[in-house]
């Protein structure tokens, strides 16, 4: 080995060292960045909520913190309950399969309850089989959102009527139910789920009122 040599050593030593700076300089930089652009994005989304427009669709709201999302909600819990008792409770002649199915998809076990019950009572075969027409109309729905799970209740009346007479029976009707977020889905837009789904209303006697 040459003196030449023996003199560049401490200079390639430098170089090493400035390389190794350089690198864990670099590193602490994409750390750093990574790390403001993971909370920027969770912040973005924490303060992003979905709002319902005049014409029933969705939107996208921003600039909104987590206190101020609550606010938004009671239009869509409002929406998601009115959804739900039409496609479950309107009925004319044949139950629609694919109504039901989305009414049972926006509700929990109580309500997949009701409706077993009521298919066994053979309600619905009554409904087709004489003709019948239900539709619940909704006078009023109240909702407590202020606290979670959300509560609300639901009065109207349900009506049956025949499609080839002038019959018609009236019955009140009054549902309370909790209301709590889930997921949101194509076919539960609003992400929430009707439980502990409860009904009074008088039983509606077909028998009495049709003669049959």
């Amino acid at each position: 080995m040459d003196l030449k040599s023996l003199k560049n050593i401490p200079k390639s030593f430098a170089l090493a060292k400035l390389a190794i700076l350089l690198s864990l300089v670099t590193a602490v930089i994409v750390v750093l960045s990574s790390l403001a652009w993971v909370f920027y994005v969770t912040t973005h989304f924490a303060e992003t909520a979905y709002i319902l427009t005049e014409n029933g669709q969705m939107a996208l709201a921003k600039g909104l913190n987590a206190t101020e999302i609550d606010d938004y909600r009671r239009p869509e819990i409002k929406s998601h309950i009115y959804t739900f008792h039409r496609l479950f409770w309107n009925i004319e002649g044949d139950i629609g399969e694919r109504d039901m199915n989305v009414a049972l998809s926006l509700a929990g076990n109580s309500v997949k309850q009701l409706y077993l019950t009521l298919k066994a009572n053979g309600h619905y075969g009554k409904m087709r089989n004489q003709n019948l027409v239900q539709h619940l109309h909704i006078k009023n729905i109240e909702i407590v959102d202020s606290t979670y799970p959300y509560t609300a209740t639901l009065t109207g009346e349900l009506t049956v009527s025949r499609t080839d007479q002038n019959l018609r029976s009236r019955d009140e009707f009054t549902a309370t139910m909790v209301i709590q977020n889930v997921t949101r889905t194509d076919i539960n837009p609003h992400g929430l789920l009707i439980e502990s789904y409860d009904v009074k209303t008088n039983e509606i006697d077909t028998r009495s009122l049709f003669g049959g």
